[in-house]
């Protein structure tokens, strides 16, 4: 699970469907769970890189409504 997101989230931002076809790495519906944490990480990068300097580390419990939609913005 990420700081900002997790998969569900990015699963309703890309729709069920979208997500199913862009992590399904067998073809038998099965999701790819470490393809989808490494999406989410990478996409936590970025948005922790516009941060430093500006935010203390680490940031305990993200709430701020603009850092999970930064997030899901780069994870998609």
């Amino acid at each position: 699970m990420g700081k900002y997101i997790d998969a569900d989230r990015l699963a309703r931002a890309l729709t069920p469907a979208t997500y199913g076809e862009l992590f399904n790495d067998d073809g038998e519906g099965n999701v790819d769970t470490d393809a989808v944490e490494d999406v989410i990480d990478r996409a936590e990068g970025e948005v922790d890189s516009q941060l430093i300097g500006f935010r203390h580390y680490p940031i305990d419990e993200p709430t701020d409504r603009l850092l999970r939609q930064a997030a899901l913005c780069y994870a998609t």
